[in-house]
Order: C-alpha cells, then structure tokens, then sequence
C-alpha cells in the first residue's frame, strides 16, 4: 500500500483487500481459538495462536487503554493487523497509520464489528520495521495509541515463532 498522497491507490487496495481469501466474510463461522505463551519482546506478548486445534498463526499484542493492537505472521507467510472496532464503520474503512518519518499509511481494512483487520504488504512491513516510538492508528474517528516496541525484534520473534511450528528452523 501506497504512503497517502490523496485518494489514489485506495480503491485498489480495497478490492484487493476484500477479493483476498480469509478475511472476516460475512457471516463466516469464526473457528474457536486458543493462544499459547511463547515469550514477550519488552512489554510486547508473543504467542502462537490455533484455530479448530491447528496452529495458525503468531501473534505481537501490542496492549493500551485503547484496546489490543495486534500484529499476526500466519502459517502461510503473511502479515495482517487487527485493532478494535469503531462504534460506527466507515464506508470505506481504512486504517490510518502515523509512522512518524516514514510517513502515514492507509490500508484498505474489513470488520467483524468488533476487530478491524488489514493486510500489511511489503512497503508497509518495510515502514513498520524501521519505525521508532509509539504506535499511532485511526479508523474512522477514533484513535489508537500503542507503546513502541524495538520493531524488527517484533517482527524476528514473530516469524522465529512461526517457523518453530511449523517444523522450520
């Protein structure tokens, strides 16, 4: 996804977004889910979370009066974020992220009505990455902030906690 220069580039990533499989389709069947601790980076909880008793994916839970910001790498190799849900949904929904230097990013997102959730690409991880301090994100009117964390450390833990269960080294 694109920095936010205007409006190019949100429409695509929405119809990216919502023709992704996987996504919160309404009036899917949400499997039960059940997490296990597998460590902490500073005050950022690790785990790995299952789904119908198969693992799934790893999980960064970011924690904040504003509710939990989460960062999942799933079994198939791919980064989403999920915040919480606005009282009202805006058409379209997007998740507006201040990086600081690296700019502010927009990602086209989907809700159960209670978890917003956007898939990150590459730019975005890349931005995510190099970014220092806290963690600022706003869907429709209202706003998030999550304590910053030393980022690419998020990021080895969470892929180190997937390849280890899935059998990869």
């Amino acid at each position: 996804m694109a920095l936010l220069n205007g409006k190019s580039g949100w429409l695509a990533a929405a119809a990216c977004l919502v023709a992704a499989t996987g996504l919160l389709a309404p009036g899917q069947a949400a499997a039960q889910l059940r997490a296990e601790p597998a460590g902490n980076v500073g005050p950022i909880m690790i785990d790995r979370a299952y789904e119908a008793n198969r693992f799934n994916r790893c999980r960064a839970i970011f924690r904040s009066r504003s509710g939990d910001f989460i960062l999942h790498f799933s079994a198939n190799r791919t980064y989403l974020i999920t915040l919480p849900s606005p009282p009202r949904i805006p058409n379209p929904l997007m998740v507006i992220m201040d990086l600081g230097r690296q700019g502010t990013v927009g990602l086209a997102a989907l809700t159960d009505g209670n978890r917003v959730r956007a898939n990150l690409d590459n730019a975005t991880v890349q931005s995510l990455l190099r970014h220092r301090g806290p963690i600022r994100a706003r869907v429709g009117d209202v706003q998030g902030e999550w304590p910053g964390a030393p980022m690419e450390e998020v990021f080895i833990a969470i892929e180190n906690c997937v390849n280890r269960a899935t059998g990869g080294r």
